[in-house]
């Protein structure tokens, strides 16, 4: 299995950046905040290489190896080129944004005829809608509303 591991970036007195990478131990949910978190590994690692070099650590980025989920085959009618365009407003700011999701299960809609997804009566969507505006969140970091999700090719 592949190692996570940090990518420092620091940057001279001519702005040019340069990059220095670590391996870090095996990161899940209960080691997560002891590697990357407060007094975690990856702090440590900053704090040291800040003492070593006359440039600028200005930022890092922590990489883990993809998680490969299990699950049913893909049904024969899913396609990629078949999209649920979704869009959100912020809670806060108002701003509206967009995600799409591929391959969407036609069996929970839109109904015939339609483009739209019933987000509020479709028990299934209604669900999926409850578990995205409380576990995402806007570029801002701002919490979100779907308001609406309809059926788009893959050209939008």
């Amino acid at each position: 299995m592949a190692q996570p591991f940090v990518t420092f970036t620091i940057r001279d007195y001519a702005q040019q950046a340069s990059t220095v990478s670590f391996y870090l131990p095996d990161i899940d949910a209960a080691s997560f905040d002891d590697v990357v978190g407060t007094g975690g590994n990856v702090e440590l690692l900053s704090t040291t290489l800040a003492v070593i070099t006359a440039g600028k650590v200005e930022s890092y980025q922590v990489s883990m190896p993809k998680v490969m989920l299990a699950g049913a085959a893909p049904n024969v009618w899913s396609a990629r080129e078949v999209k649920m365009l979704a869009t959100y407003q912020d809670d806060t700011t108002e701003e509206l944004g967009s995600f799409e999701i591929a391959a969407p299960d036609i069996t929970v809609g839109p109904p015939a005829g339609s483009e739209i997804f019933d987000l509020d009566s479709n028990v299934p969507l209604a669900a999926a809608k409850a578990v995205i505006e409380a576990n995402a969140v806007t570029r801002d970091g701002n919490s979100l509303t779907l308001i609406r999700a309809r059926k788009v090719g893959r050209n939008i």
